[in-house]
């Protein structure tokens, strides 16, 4: 109870000369001790806490909490335990004029005092949200980008856009586009060997039409540089309804016209070139 409870020292941070005299000050505070340093004020500005697991708290009644967790991180915590007490962390630019590809805030990942230098020290990964176009009152569309580098400062590897339109390798134009650029497998598919949900335990990829209007359409389409979406080159269309239907083999013809040309019914029958007459199964 006699100790010193609290106090704070004005200490030199080297030796006085002509053109220094960089001075830090102590922030001494105690609880079943002599007080001592817990903050300090460096010459420079800089801020530091000096104690392991000591936190900043927000609001009046401190209900936000950034932590310091020793020799690993931060942790940041909101104190209230109704609904909707989640802490949140919000980027906002100053810039109050958004033009197309203005970025509205990063995350960037990067190991600056790395021993072997030159490519090691780059920004590694990072996130940027950019915008689509100028800001107005009725728009503020904007992608999320995601990067990564490999021997070079990170680069877009890929990209979210605002109408939910995902790329990897490419700015998207339909809901999911990949680009590669290297010639290489562009997908993969696989399951656990103890899986047994898959068609004969093999790995399993579903096509489901989920639109209410029209869900007995789904269809693969193969294609080339200049074709669309809705059609290709070659492709597989399945017709079904109640669980059974059939199956339809389409090409596109000298003429462009992408259609129809083999169709394997639900009972295994095959017919040709648009007749539509069950045939009879392959033996």
């Amino acid at each position: 109870a006699v100790l010193v409870a609290a106090g704070i020292e004005a200490v030199s941070e080297g030796d006085f000369s002509s053109s220094s005299n960089a001075t830090s000050l102590f922030f001494k505070t105690g609880s079943s001790e002599a007080a001592t340093n817990k903050l300090q004020l460096t010459s420079a500005g800089d801020l530091k806490i000096l104690t392991d697991g000591a936190s900043l708290l927000f609001g009046a009644d401190g209900e936000i909490e950034l932590k310091h967790v020793a020799d690993d991180g931060l942790i940041l915590k909101h104190h209230g335990t109704g609904d909707g007490k989640e802490p949140s962390l919000t980027f906002q630019a100053g810039d109050n004029d958004i033009a197309q590809d203005d970025v509205l805030g990063s995350i960037f990942f990067q190991a600056p005092d790395e021993g072997a230098g030159t490519d090691a020290v780059l920004v590694a990964a990072g996130i940027e949200a950019v915008s689509e176009g100028d800001f107005s009152s009725s728009s503020n569309a904007t992608s999320l980008i995601f990067k990564t580098g490999a021997s070079e400062t990170a680069t877009e590897k890929m990209r979210l856009k605002s109408d939910g339109k995902l790329g990897v390798g490419v700015t998207p134009t339909v809901q999911f586009h990949v680009l590669s650029s290297s010639a290489q497998s562009i997908a993969k598919f696989s399951h656990p060997s103890s899986s047994t949900a898959a068609v004969n335990g093999g790995a399993l990829v579903a096509i489901q039409n989920t639109n209410s209007t029209n869900n007995n359409q789904s269809s693969l389409v193969f294609n080339d540089s200049a074709g669309e979406a809705s059609s290709g080159i070659f492709g597989f269309n399945v017709d079904h309804s109640s669980h059974e239907g059939f199956m339809k083999l389409c090409t596109r013809n000298s003429g462009g016209t992408f259609a129809e040309r083999v169709r394997v019914q639900s009972g295994g029958g095959i017919s040709f070139n648009g007749d539509t007459a069950t045939a009879n199964a392959l033996d």
